[in-house]
């Protein structure tokens, strides 16, 4: 599925543009999403927010799956996914590569492991307590690794988390 939107707002002076597409083909063991965007520096919608502008993102994810032919376990398997957001001005602005795997069982709870590596640069000081204590300077840049665990109970029942 294909999905494309542009949007442009001829009062504003420079790149008054938005635009999205997004490509998903999903197979029996293959899963595979490619979605790009482009916000231009003069975009500034009348109704709503844009996060960022004059941002270009791409982003794709690709999902290889095993269905066991008993167990508790409906499907599995790993993945890589990536998300890269940059400008002209800048060029990489924030990125993040992801090795994942998930689980699925039969009972509609999952479970899901990513470890992901991911560069920030901070245009701006910034206070990531929220304390207004000690601030990050503006122009720096930080890389760091993370593991996530996240599971999804048998969503059928009443109460589930």
């Amino acid at each position: 599925m294909t999905v494309f939107l542009l949007f442009y707002d001829e009062d504003q002076p420079d790149e008054p543009y938005s635009a999205g597409a997004s490509v998903d083909f999903n197979y029996q063991t293959w899963n595979v999403r490619v979605f790009s965007q482009l916000v231009g520096a003069g975009y500034y919608p009348e109704v709503g927010f844009v996060r960022r502008n004059d941002i270009r993102q791409l982003a794709s994810t690709i999902q290889y799956n095993w269905f066991p032919t008993s167990g508790k376990v409906q499907r599995h398997g790993p993945g890589v996914d990536f998300d890269m957001v940059g400008n002209d001005t800048y060029g990489f602005l924030d990125w993040d590569y992801n090795l994942l795997y998930n689980i699925n069982f039969f009972n509609t709870s999952t479970l899901r492991f990513r470890l992901r590596r991911q560069y920030t640069y901070l245009f701006d000081p910034f206070d990531p307590s929220g304390t207004e204590s000690v601030e990050l300077a503006a122009g720096t840049d930080y890389t760091n690794f993370q593991f996530i665990a996240n599971y999804e109970s048998d969503a059928r029942k009443r109460l589930f988390f």
